[in-house]
């Protein structure tokens, strides 16, 4: 499981990950805390409508591709794209 939340930055797109369990689908497709959540299959992600939106033709199983940005060792955000399973998250299990 994730948490997002919106990003209060000046101009900043997308939602930041502020918890993620390493050991959820998110975690082990290696979604980290702090990276910036901007698309679910190419439709952008700036609010959690959009999530909502993104997601809703999904169900648990389905494979989709999510677009994130990550500051780097340097402090610049390099975007990059991931696949990663949806679960349910009333059957997942908990974090440990």
């Amino acid at each position: 499981g994730l948490v997002l939340t919106e990003n209060k930055e000046d101009g900043a797109k997308g939602l930041k990950i502020s918890e993620i369990s390493p050991h959820s689908k998110a975690g082990h497709a290696g979604l980290q805390k702090d990276d910036t959540l901007t698309a679910i299959n190419n439709t952008h992600t700036d609010t959690m409508e959009d999530v909502r939106l993104a997601l809703m033709d999904h169900r648990p199983g389905d494979h989709i591709k999510v677009r994130i940005l990550r500051r780097n060792e340097q402090l610049q955000e390099e975007e990059q794209e991931m696949e990663l399973e949806l679960t349910n998250p009333e059957i997942s299990k908990p974090h440990p």
